[in-house]
């Protein structure tokens, strides 16, 4: 059920970004993964039955993996978290924000117009 939900959003991010670009066809989809992010091959067969007649059917995904990263709610700067600390290296206060680890996100999209 998880990978058929995160596949219509693909698809739908994919499908608006289409339209909105007058492309006939995605050729290409790369996502960026957190090291901590399972995108498992149920994810991909899901996104492959869900894109079966949209622009995206039989696009490549491609899915690069990224070390996780937090970036500190004070001063603003990404670092690597260490182990369940949540202070910052450089201010030392405690809050951050996961802005990669267990997520992923579309980087680019190969068209065809």
């Amino acid at each position: 059920m998880f990978g058929n939900k995160i596949s219509r959003q693909l698809i739908d991010i994919i499908r608006d970004t289409a339209v909105r670009n007058r492309a006939r066809r995605i050729r290409k989809i790369t996502l960026v993964a957190g090291d901590e992010a399972v995108i498992s091959q149920s994810l991909l067969e899901h996104f492959a039955l869900m894109s079966k007649g949209t622009p995206a059917e039989g696009a490549l995904v491609e899915i690069r993996k990224e070390n996780s990263r937090v970036k500190c709610e004070a001063c603003r700067i990404f670092f690597k978290q260490k182990s369940g600390d949540t202070h910052c290296p450089r201010c030392g206060k405690k809050g951050i924000e996961f802005v990669l680890g267990k997520k992923f996100f579309i980087e680019s999209l190969k068209i065809e117009v």
